[in-house]
């Protein structure tokens, strides 16, 4: 068969010029010569239609051989190291005996919804599964993840040749660029690299839109955790796609973990801009990453949260009421720590300060829309959302506003300046840091569990 796609309106019908293949389809016209394989059906694509025809074992050997020719005339220093992990697909493929969990937070730092799954899984030490904990040995949390199991390097010869094999890739990361080791050599393994079905357990309770990042066709998830009923339902609507198969109403891993050890420090942490960065390819770790930009200190973002974490208003109040004031950047901002001004009188986290720690001994969080703090409310201690930036966010940062809204279902106060948000955190202060009735009350009616 040739498929192609046609628009039909009354009588009239239009031949699509060209097609574009997203990252979830197994074929692309990248390479000439790249095909599917599967159940005695073949599949390869040109720019403007699909080709599908039966194949049998000779005439797959016959097209892997081909797709290598053009391989080699493409990659001819990097041929070999291409085909190795194609020829560790199959020759490993058919013959695995257990299956393979590959299980990952970021590539340099844990201590989010995987690592709690990894500890789980290992705990449980199921006969038939072989679980594999990726992260760089540069990361703090190596050595201790390696005493429970196996922890491979990101994006290292054994990841990739792993990931082909593997049955499902469990993350609580949704960037492609992040779980997928192939990045820029993808075009020689999508055959293959669809193999593991991709778990979804989250980095946050979703409370924005992400309706075009984590939709079906653009993700393709084969689970997809969620942690209350609204979340539920509302990536069950139409521009997801997805069904109540996928999705999946059980509450995050890591709130297993959670545990209170109030050290009275109000934490404040925002989260990132992507207006403030650029997507680069980083030559020393492979993949793409989040560069800030050179003018970072030039933004009304750093000059907020530098001035709300000097603010002397708010620093004396601390003193006198006996609390500490934290700062924890987020991840992608951690490197541009040192840039905010180090006063003696706070304490600016770094990647070693966990965030189950954070919220175990914080007595506040300050945050702007941070999905991450929903740990935090979980542990029913209250929380501000200051919001200087809204409409500038909302317009310029990877989502736009979803279901919820921070001043109807939000689980603390909401302000849009400094001066209201330093009075906040010093009436807050002066009360102990006691959770009010109202949000106590929005908390127990969001989470499912608990």
């Amino acid at each position: 068969m040739e498929i192609k796609l046609v628009t039909g309106y009354e009588n009239h019908r239009w031949h699509c010029g060209s097609f574009q293949y997203s990252i979830v389809s197994a074929v692309s016209d990248e390479v000439s010569g790249s095909y599917y394989y599967k159940d005695g059906f073949a599949v390869m694509a040109d720019a403007t239609s699909l080709l599908c025809f039966a194949c049998d074992e000779q005439k797959y050997q016959m097209l892997e051989a081909e797709f290598r020719r053009q391989i080699k005339a493409a990659e001819p220093q990097r041929y070999n190291q291409i085909t190795a992990i194609r020829d560790y697909y199959f020759k490993n493929s058919p013959e695995k005996k257990k299956q393979i969990w590959l299980i990952m937070d970021r590539p340099d730092r844990a201590d989010d919804n995987a690592e709690a799954f990894f500890r789980y899984m290992a705990e449980r030490a199921e006969p038939d599964i072989d679980l594999y904990f990726i992260l760089s040995r540069k990361s703090e949390a190596y050595s201790k993840l390696s005493r429970i199991g196996k922890v491979i390097e990101p994006f290292s010869e054994e990841h990739k040749k792993l990931y082909t094999v593997a049955d499902y890739m469990i993350s609580s990361q949704m960037a492609e660029s992040t779980i997928n080791p192939f990045n820029n050599d993808l075009k020689y393994f999508r055959d293959l690299f669809r193999n593991p079905k991709q778990i979804f357990l989250q980095h946050g309770v979703i409370h924005n839109d992400h309706g075009s990042t984590l939709n079906k066709y653009n993700r393709d998830f084969f689970g997809f955790v969620t942690s209350a009923k609204a979340e539920y339902n509302y990536l069950l609507s139409s521009k997801f796609h997805y069904t109540e198969q996928e999705m999946w109403l059980a509450g995050m891993p890591r709130f297993d973990f959670l545990y209170r050890n109030d050290k009275r420090k109000i934490t404040i942490m925002p989260t990132w801009r992507k207006f403030l960065t650029t997507r680069v390819f980083d030559e020393k770790s492979g993949t793409m990453i989040w560069k800030v930009n050179d003018d970072f200190t030039d933004s009304e973002y750093f000059r907020f949260f530098n001035n709300l974490i000097n603010n002397e208003k708010l620093l004396d109040a601390a003193d006198r009421y006996g609390y500490k004031i934290c700062f924890m950047p987020h991840v992608i901002f951690l490197k541009e720590a040192e840039k905010f001004a180090h006063n003696s009188r706070i304490t600016i986290y770094n990647y070693e300060k966990s965030y189950r720690e954070i919220y175990a001994e914080s007595s506040l969080i300050v945050t702007d829309y941070s999905s991450a703090v929903f740990d935090f409310s979980y542990l029913r201690q209250p929380i501000i959302y200051t919001q200087f930036d809204f409409d500038e966010f909302y317009s310029k940062h990877t989502v736009r506003k979803g279901y919820f809204n921070f001043k109807k279902d939000g689980f603390g106060e909401v302000t849009d300046n400094q001066e209201d948000t330093v009075n906040l955190i010093i009436g807050y202060m002066a009360d102990n840091c006691r959770l009010k009735p109202e949000y106590r009350e929005r908390i127990d009616n969001f989470f499912d569990f608990s």
